[in-house]
């Protein structure tokens, strides 16, 4: 009985301070594109679809920079066939440095991306459910907001 006891004061004694960690990692998640700010600081939510995947050491990038036809390839014109292809995707490592995160490709579409010498930043911050993404070297960019989805 006094075992139970015991545990049952650690676990209540613990929990509040369990409860209110934050993981030591925020962009470990699932990411949806949600929007981009635009010209005059205008937020434009429709937007082609994109997604960020974020684990301890890893991370997964594809977009369409295009809204792409919904024929199957098969039945595609030779342009509808062009805009099928038009996406990019990558994958690799990353490192966090203070609110910034440096990307390293190590597979990718574009193969001027997937050297050892192309690297990519952005300045990042977490807003709840949030991440907000911005380009910072190779070329500064606009501010583009992903919704988490897990």
């Amino acid at each position: 009985m006094r075992r139970i006891a015991i545990a049952v004061l650690l676990s209540v004694c613990t929990a509040p301070t369990m409860i209110g960690q934050v993981p030591a990692n925020p962009l470990i998640g699932v990411w949806r594109a949600a929007g981009r700010e635009g010209a005059g600081g205008l937020v434009l939510t429709d937007i082609p679809p994109a997604m960020r995947m974020f684990t301890a050491k890893h991370y997964s990038w594809i977009a369409s920079p295009i809204e792409r036809p919904t024929v199957p390839f098969e039945k595609a014109t030779d342009p509808q066939k062009t805009d099928l292809w038009n996406f990019v995707a990558e994958m690799g490592t990353y490192e966090i440095k203070g609110s910034n995160v440096v990307t390293l490709v190590m597979v990718g579409r574009d193969p001027g991306r997937t050297t050892s010498a192309y690297s990519e930043e952005f300045t990042f911050k977490i807003e709840g459910n949030r991440l907000l993404l911005r380009t910072v070297r190779p070329a500064p960019g606009v501010w583009t907001t992903y919704v988490r989805l897990e």
